[in-house]
């Protein structure tokens, strides 16, 4: 069948996720220099930070590719793909070690009380 072309995707599809997160991974870095006295790959953070710039190159080339028209309809899907697919490993990293900190937090308010 036939495709649309790159162009005819509607511009907020194209541009929004992308700058939300570059805005995303700008905000991780400045908090990382904050708690960890480094912008990027402090140990507690090392797969995440690696799979955040997996993500930045994925959407970098699938905005190259939209907007220079220099893959094919099929192409540009699966980069679109794996960005995404990229993207929601990345987001399950945060959600599974803020979750992990929650539950610590919690053992060690318990354990304070119980020997108090």
């Amino acid at each position: 069948g036939e495709y649309p072309k790159p162009s005819s995707y509607p511009a907020h599809l194209r541009i929004r996720g992308k700058v939300e997160q570059r805005t995303t991974s700008l905000t991780q870095g400045g908090l990382g220099k904050v708690v960890f006295g480094q912008y990027l790959f402090a140990p507690a953070f090392l797969w995440e930070d690696v799979f955040s710039f997996a993500v930045i190159a994925l959407h970098t080339h699938c905005l190259y590719g939209l907007f220079t028209a220099a893959f094919a309809p099929d192409t540009l899907m699966f980069i679109a793909l794996a960005a995404s697919l990229t993207y929601a490993i990345n987001v399950g990293q945060f959600i599974l070690k803020l979750r992990r900190a929650q539950l610590d937090y919690a053992r060690a308010a318990a354990s304070h009380q119980v020997s108090a």
